[in-house]
């Protein structure tokens, strides 16, 4: 008996064997020779390349030098970048630094008297409404922090102010009326102080209209304004290395005109796809600008050459453009939006001796072929034409899951 039942076990473990093994032989049939369900999928999304190219450059603008004697000590009225009118007061110009210590002191001290009234005024009056204050004073310190990040330690003392102006608004709502008086009554004091400490004080006015900048660098008659248009690739060249002039000590530059002219040397390839006329986007990465749109005003692609000379123009006028000289921009050239697809989705098939480019795509467990139009390719990726029928099934569509790798794929096939 004892016999038997071993036979009999070792039959059964042999039954269970044979049965395992059937099975996996009955599965790996299925998924690697009849239906092999092994493949990979990718996302359709959109996506954007920009074509650039490089180019070197020399800004040129329309600006004279406010002169001054070196000795003096000038003190600006007006900010960078700012419009000013002929015969707008601009500057003041002192015999000695302690007339221009007082004169910076006295501007200080009128600018505070002037606030503290404002205040007094707005707490008679009770014209301060604490959820807007509250509003202000996140907004003033998320400027500060903003400030602080950006490295710009010389807008930091107003960044303080202007949070300490918000909590003094904030007092002033909780609290009701506040009085000022003694604090005007002290810089009042002050100010005619200052006023009787100073003399030989010369007031600077603007000969002509335009916008008015603190700081030179000695390169602003480099090119001239008038002869942009007759620029070669060798004189932008000279321009972009040349020395700053001696010029003395200006205590500025008033720019002329709003339009200024970005005159670069590039591969004359790339110079010969552009368009006069045409507007193109800069990306100055080194500048803090960002991005700049600037019409070109001409090409000039020299025979026998490998590079060609541009001019393009602007027009914005903020305190960082106007500081702007020369450097290395990228010009984008084209822009490409379509869907993305990786170049391993991608398949060719010859009909009628042309090259017919195309996907398959996993639509739940049904292998759907669809043709694609290649925009622009990349060496991982490309950006096919963006499908205007959302409805059609012969077109890629967003988020269509592209098989990257399959056996065996046909159109219509089944993935189990």
């Amino acid at each position: 008996m004892e016999k038997a039942g071993f036979f009999s076990g070792k039959k059964k473990i042999i039954i269970i064997a044979a049965a395992v093994v059937l099975l996996l032989g009955t599965f790996i049939y299925f998924k690697y020779f009849l239906n092999f369900n092994g493949v990979s999928t990718e996302l359709v999304l959109r996506g954007t390349k920009e074509v650039t190219a490089t180019m070197n450059f020399f800004v040129v603008r329309d600006e004279e030098y406010l002169s001054s004697n070196s000795s003096e000590q000038a003190i600006p009225l007006v900010s960078n970048g700012d419009r000013v009118a002929e015969r707008d007061k601009i500057a003041v110009v002192c015999k000695s630094e302690k007339d221009a210590s007082a004169y910076s002191e006295m501007l200080e001290v009128e600018s505070d008297i002037e606030y503290y009234k404002q205040l007094s005024s707005m707490s008679n009056v009770n014209t301060v409404k604490l959820e807007s204050v509250k509003l202000q004073i996140r907004s003033a310190f998320a400027d500060l922090l903003d400030i602080a990040d950006s490295g710009k330690l010389s807008d930091f003392d107003k960044g303080v102010k202007a949070y300490a102006d918000k909590k003094t608004r904030q007092d002033i709502a909780i609290n009701g009326r506040m009085d000022f008086s003694q604090q005007i009554s002290q810089l009042t004091e002050r100010l005619a102080a200052l006023k009787g400490s100073m003399s030989n004080i010369q007031e600077v006015y603007a000969e002509t209209s335009g916008f008015f900048m603190g700081n030179t660098d000695g390169l602003e008659n480099t090119l001239q304004y008038n002869d942009v248009m007759n620029v070669t690739v060798e004189k932008i060249e000279a321009a972009i290395k040349a020395q700053p002039e001696q010029n003395g000590k200006p205590m500025g530059r008033l720019i002329k005109n709003h339009k200024w002219y970005l005159c670069a040397v590039m591969d004359k390839k790339s110079a010969a796809e552009l368009t006069e006329g045409g507007s193109y986007k800069l990306i100055l990465p080194e500048s803090g600008l960002g991005r700049l749109t600037l019409k070109v005003e001409s090409v000039k692609i020299p025979q026998g050459g490998e590079k060609a000379a541009v001019v393009m123009s602007g027009l914005e006028t903020s305190e960082n453009i106007l500081n702007l000289r020369k450097g290395e921009a990228r010009i984008v050239m084209k822009t490409y939006t379509g869907y993305k697809i990786p170049q391993a989705a991608v398949r060719t098939e010859k009909v009628e001796d042309k090259d017919v480019k195309f996907v398959y795509i996993l639509n739940k467990t049904t292998v759907k072929r669809k043709d694609i139009t290649i925009l622009h390719s990349e060496a991982d990726y490309v950006l096919v034409k963006i499908s205007t029928d959302k409805l059609n099934a012969k077109e890629v569509q967003i988020y269509d899951k592209v098989i990257t790798a399959g056996k065996d794929l046909r159109d219509g096939k089944i993935i189990y």
